[in-house]
């Protein structure tokens, strides 16, 4: 949705530090049944011009991941 309206700069907020470091390259991603994710998700980042990540404990990320579940319709 993004990538349609035209956003230019995304700011990403995840409570899986394992995820965010395979996606920057830092972690070597072993799992083949979830590469289609990875792949997915580094060709999305590369439609933006600027995209930053941060860990954000899931203690603290409450709202964010009540969000998720909504999205998902879980």
């Amino acid at each position: 949705m993004m990538v349609e309206l035209g956003i230019q700069s995304v700011e990403i907020l995840g409570d899986s530090m394992l995820v965010l470091k395979q996606i920057t390259g830092e972690y070597k991603f072993l799992n083949p049944s979830l590469a289609v994710y990875l792949v997915a998700a580094i060709n999305l980042l590369a439609e933006f011009r600027e995209a930053t990540w941060e860990h954000i404990p899931r203690e603290e990320n409450l709202a964010a991941n009540e969000m998720a579940h909504i999205a998902t319709g879980v």
